[in-house]
């Protein structure tokens, strides 16, 4: 297994959306003060940074995706299953064609297909896995989200399920009936040693930014208010 620098951490963006910088700009900002962010936004960019071995690589975009983009997949998938961290976020569920998104997962030998998109409350499955370090109670629930939803995923590998509504005058379970049965908003799953997660959020909620945050091992720094 590959040692990574705890030091940096690979923001993956071929297709360079300036959207990205905007919905996520807190976020960036917050693992910039705590670690080297690099941003890839060429294939000899991403092929470099691969090299350095990072603690995380956060998809942001479909560039990866693409034919012609095999070279930085190639590396991508290099780097996952000797032990990296990979989080699809951002705008990888909104502009990544279906085609596209669903062939892909079958590259890491994950049954995953592409699911509902609706705007719902989510909460944390106890039950499922998670990447090497992070504890359960460090993750945001429940909070709401629109989100393309995956479906089926493994019950373990679905990271956030769908809320009970509150009002509804059935039982609380785990996992969701109806039009979401067998789908989630994260899911996520080891491969070989590294772990792939997949974050269906296509706002930037703050919720979200939290669960990246606490998925790479930081935390926002709390702003001093001059209070006492």
């Amino acid at each position: 297994m590959t040692e990574l620098d705890q030091s940096k951490i690979l923001l993956l963006c071929l297709d360079n959306q300036p959207s990205i910088h905007g919905k996520y700009k807190d976020l960036l900002a917050i693992i910039s003060r705590s670690v080297e962010l690099k941003r890839a936004r060429s294939i000899d960019e991403a092929r470099e940074f691969f090299d350095e071995k990072p603690r995380a690589v956060l998809v942001a975009d479909a560039g990866v995706t693409r034919s012609e983009n095999v070279r930085v997949y190639s590396k991508l998938l290099s780097y996952l299953i000797t032990g990296g961290l990979v989080i699809f976020g951002f705008d990888f569920p909104s502009l990544t064609p279906n085609d596209a998104f669903n062939v892909f997962w079958g590259n890491f030998e994950l049954p995953w297909k592409s699911g509902n998109a609706d705007r719902l409350s989510f909460r944390v499955n106890p039950f499922c896995s998670l990447p090497r370090g992070v504890r359960y109670d460090s993750l945001p629930s429940p909070y709401t989200m629109s989100v393309l939803h995956m479906r089926r995923a493994k019950p373990d590998d679905r990271m956030f399920l769908q809320a009970p509504d509150p009002e509804a005058e059935t039982e609380d379970t785990l996992f969701p009936t109806g039009p979401h049965k067998g789908q989630a908003a994260v899911v996520g799953a080891k491969v070989k040693y590294g772990f792939l997660v997949y974050i269906g959020d296509i706002n930037g909620q703050t919720g979200t930014k939290k669960l990246i945050l606490a998925l790479i091992g930081l935390r926002p720094r709390r702003t001093n208010t001059g209070r006492t």
